[in-house]
């Protein structure tokens, strides 16, 4: 059979927080509520509960709804891509999966629509709930083909048994899906909606009157120049109109504005409700430039000008106004792409600057970004994917050493003119993109990512993962520290800490007012390692040019000690930036623990943005914090200035899960004894590991069993191994004489994935272009 099913069995495990509570079902980090696994090493922070989805998948952002809540069976159903380059290899090589997530158990199922279609993110399924619960799944090749292919679900709420693919053969090749429902439509029949794109690479429209069963040519929604100039369209409906946002063509081909339209009963309307095309089901559409402007090309934007818009994501407030999210370059600089939030308020567009975006996923796509989604349910909520900080534009620096894109939650109180922004996820490895947010209810909501290494859109190692209802507070600011030379102009929020740019020496200490001081005399803050103190100028070109112009450094290492720090868990901030002179890169630790590596930018207009990395540390409110900052090279170590927040710690999952259940348990242990002297040469890294390889060698044997009994302890408690009265596994007593060496490295766990060594994102030479 050409189908993939597998089932995962999850145990219930209930948390207090909204209406929905769900199970944790992945780990994304090495990490422990004992210190002495935290110790090792911090990376890849999860600011909640992750679930792990699909372990191989992706999407592109231009077929909907590729997630969708079932709420009368408490389902959120996801549609993806795999591709060889993840798990599973070529066996799953381009299958276009649906995976269902019981929000109530945490049963995940998954089911393959179309084995080996094309490993191509651009094919994802829309998915619709019809009126008697069965699913209608609609998916197209990307443009090599002129098949629109549809299943529909045998049963009501189910997601593991399909009836057989049909097809609608297009006038042209087919790219993408978008089902939406009007209920008034055609004379309160209804009319079922998919929007593809076919003839002229124009966005045309099939419609069918029994819900998804059969399928009829209507026409074109819009037409632009000839063929090969494509306009890109997103699509959001509340069953009384579909609205959307659209460009002329592509960002790479054309200097596109942003407009908008809606569709209601077969007509074309403009944002004020006029008619732009009295029938959409003829052969005649109009051009994009004809609906209502959302952002004009050329706009200003804090005296940058912005160029090549393109559309990413539209919602409906609750007055029935829609929201829309697009992107563009600052300058026509593909280095520094932006990010709007436009607002309808019933007589026109409000456009607001959401955040920095960053530069592109790689070279062939260099309008390829993060992207950002609304959640429809509170439109003054997004989820923003950046390799730089939204509102700073200064890069996020991973545990690694490298730039990752990292998941934000953006919150506005005043229709878009400012932000608070509340990292999901910091100190990465792998990347965070594409964030999903499906329609619910006012109680919940769900947040879908990709999570892992993005080449090319045929090219991709990546998990589908989600947080249902994340109770995460936003960071609270405890201290901001500006360092540098006497004189420095300080940023604005910041406090100083200066000497003077010469006969400095020794420890250096400055307190400072602050609410999560444990004592009157405020946080105290020690320099040690010889600090020296400089001052660049004032024309470093960044939102925190402050305090990346002046710094404070030292010879090969500098310690940052914290005194007097109220006892709870902390993020900080770390800048690193020398406008004249390169330097290297530098380990961050804390206390013994590798929290990361930190490498500085310089001159005074940094492509992207300047360096910064976010860490999380515990103060237990006597001992002092500190920050140990060394040189790998053995050369000076620049500190700009430092941000510290009072947080949540973050998701701590167990160190060993090897069938995913969010446990570290006996079912653990037997997988391991199951497979004990096997070799898994051939398989991948995480079926390997799925089958008890912890150290990454390619096989179970004695040393993962040593690992795997001495973590068991530190994570379930002293003698829990013990306690479990199961024979070890025979033959183990015979390579008990061995010297197993310290486990020095995380081995990553079937709900991670790791960038290969040497593979450089931005520089990559694949050409894979969006077509």
């Amino acid at each position: 059979m050409n189908l993939y099913h597998m089932t995962q069995n999850r145990p219930t495990r209930r948390t207090p927080h909204r209406k929905i509570a769900i199970v944790a079902t992945m780990t994304l980090a090495f990490a422990a509520p004992y210190a002495c696994l935290r110790e090792a090493y911090a990376a890849n922070e999860v600011a909640a509960e992750p679930i792990l989805l699909n372990d191989n998948g992706a999407w592109s952002w231009f077929e909907d709804e590729r997630a969708i809540v079932d709420v009368a069976s408490g389902k959120l159903l996801v549609s993806s891509v795999a591709d060889a380059s993840g798990s599973g290899g070529v066996n799953r090589d381009g299958d276009i999966d649906i995976v269902s997530l019981d929000i109530n158990t945490g049963h995940v199922d998954s089911f393959v629509l179309h084995a080996g279609l094309e490993d191509d993110d651009h094919n994802s399924a829309s998915l619709y709930v019809r009126p008697d619960g069965r699913y209608v799944a609609m998916y197209a090749k990307h443009g090599s083909d002129p098949f629109s292919r549809y299943r529909i679900s045998k049963n009501p709420h189910d997601a593991t048994a399909w009836e057989d693919e049909e097809t609608f053969p297009n006038g042209a090749g087919a790219t993408y899906s978008n089902l939406h429902f009007l209920p008034a439509d055609d004379g309160g029949a209804g009319r079922l909606y998919n929007f593809t794109r076919t003839e002229n690479y124009d966005p045309n429209i099939l419609t069918s009157a029994d819900q998804g069963a059969t399928w009829s040519y209507g026409g074109k929604l819009l037409s632009e120049g000839g063929g090969g100039d494509r306009p890109y369209v997103r699509y959001f409906s509340d069953g009384d109109k579909i609205h959307f946002i659209a460009t002329e063509r592509h960002p790479r081909n054309y200097d596109n504005s942003i407009y908008h339209g809606y569709v209601q009963d077969g007509q074309l309307f403009g944002s004020a409700g006029n008619v732009l095309d009295s029938n959409l089901f003829n052969s005649t559409a109009v051009a994009p430039s004809q609906l209502t402007p959302v952002l004009p090309t050329g706009a200003v934007f804090d005296d940058d000008t912005m160029r090549r818009g393109w559309t990413l994501d539209v919602a409906i407030d609750g007055g029935g106004n829609p929201v829309a999210i697009h992107q563009a370059r600052a300058n026509n600089d593909t280095s520094d792409h932006r990010f709007f939030y436009s607002r309808w308020d019933g007589s026109q567009w409000n456009t607001n600057q959401l955040g920095f975006a960053g530069s592109y996923l790689y070279g062939a796509e260099s309008d390829y970004t993060g992207l950002v989604a609304i959640d429809p349910d509170d439109v003054n909520t997004v989820y923003l994917s950046s390799e730089v900080h939204p509102a700073t534009k200064a890069q996020l620096i991973g545990a690694d050493g490298e730039r990752h894109y990292e998941l934000f939650r953006g919150n506005t109180q005043d229709s878009g003119q400012t932000w608070q922004w509340t990292p999901l996820t910091f100190n990465s490895e792998v990347d965070n993109l594409r964030p999903v947010v499906p329609k619910w209810d006012a109680e919940n909501s769900a947040i879908l990512w990709m999570r892992g290494t993005y080449s090319t859109y045929v090219d991709y190692d990546l998990d589908v993962v989600a947080m249902v209802n994340p109770n995460v507070a936003a960071p609270t600011p405890a201290l901001s520290i500006d360092f540098g030379a006497t004189g420095q102009s300080v940023q604005p929020g910041f406090e100083a800490f200066s000497r003077a740019g010469s006969g400095v020496s020794g420890d250096q200490t400055e307190s400072y007012p602050s609410a999560f001081a444990a004592g009157s005399a405020g946080i105290v803050v020690t320099l040690a390692g010889d600090p020296q103190f400089r001052n660049r100028g004032s024309d470093v070109d960044s939102p925190v040019g402050d305090v990346v112009n002046d710094f404070v450094f030292a010879n090969n290492d500098l310690s940052v000690t914290f005194s007097d720090l109220q006892a709870g868990d902390y993020q900080i901030v770390l800048y690193a930036h020398d406008r004249d002179f390169a330097q290297s890169e530098y380990s961050v630790s804390q206390s013994g623990k590798q929290l990361g590596v930190l490498a500085p930018t310089d001159g005074s207009a940094p492509s992207i943005g300047v360096a910064s990395a976010r860490y999380w540390f515990h103060a237990d409110g006597q001992s002092d914090v500190v920050l140990n900052l060394e040189s790998l090279v053995g050369s000076s170590v620049p500190l700009n200035g430092l941000e510290l927040y009072a947080a949540s710690a973050p998701f701590i999952g167990p160190p060993i899960d090897f069938n995913s259940d969010g446990l570290f348990d006996v079912a653990d242990y037997f997988i391991l004894s199951a497979n004990l002297h096997s070799s898994f040469a051939g398989l991948t890294s995480q079926e390997a590991y799925s089958r008890g390889d912890i150290n990454g060698d390619l096989k179970a044997d004695f040393a993962d069993f040593t690992v795997f009994r001495r973590m068991y302890d530190e994570w379930n408690g002293a003698g829990a191994f013990a306690a479990l009265t199961i024979p070890e596994p025979s033959g183990l007593l015979v390579a008990s004489g061995l010297l197993i060496g310290r486990l020095m490295t995380y081995r990553a766990g079937p709900g991670d994935s790791v960038t290969p060594v040497g593979e450089t994102r931005h520089g990559n030479t694949r050409n894979a272009v969006h077509q």
